[in-house]
């Protein structure tokens, strides 16, 4: 399914992370994301498991190492808010586990798309999709159309 054509509908994590391999992996990819430019916030993203290896692999890692949150620390403040002590979590030590800030995940998966040249539509989604045996015919909000052999919905839990 080399060269093939696809629509990935949502520029946050998933979708940036899907886009990257795909475009790694032959395909021609494009992101269609409602916002007008990538969003930050939201709640801080524990990467773990194998999240860990994929991040490594993707030569992000390293990065997001520098943005933890370090909250696996128990810290002791005077009344005047200075440190003046703190237990780390040893159970936590033999992994490679971090907290990272949601949007700094997302601007660094952005720049790995950005440097691959994937295509992002900002400001536009997904109108109406025709489905054939062979491939979708997408019309945007926007009133473009195109045609995409796979689309995937990666637009989060609130779209």
């Amino acid at each position: 399914m080399e060269n093939k054509r696809v629509l990935i509908s949502g520029a946050s994590i998933a979708g940036l992370t899907s886009a990257y391999w795909l475009n790694n992996n032959g395909f021609e990819v494009t992101i269609v994301e409602k916002a007008k430019e990538i969003r930050g916030g939201g709640y801080p993203i524990d990467v773990r498991g194998s999240a860990i290896n994929i991040s490594k692999m993707m030569g992000i890692y390293d990065s997001l190492k520098t943005k933890s949150l370090d909250n696996m620390k128990i810290k002791f403040l005077d009344r005047k808010n200075n440190l003046v002590g703190q237990l780390p979590d040893t159970s936590m030590k033999e992994y490679d586990d971090i907290e990272i800030p949601r949007g700094y995940l997302t601007n660094e998966l952005y720049k790995l798309v950005k440097e691959e040249n994937i295509n992002i539509l900002y400001g536009d989604s997904i109108k109406s999709v025709i489905q054939n045996t062979t491939f979708a015919s997408v019309e945007f909000e926007s009133g473009n159309k195109e045609i995409y052999d796979l689309i995937i919905g990666a637009d989060g839990i609130h779209s």
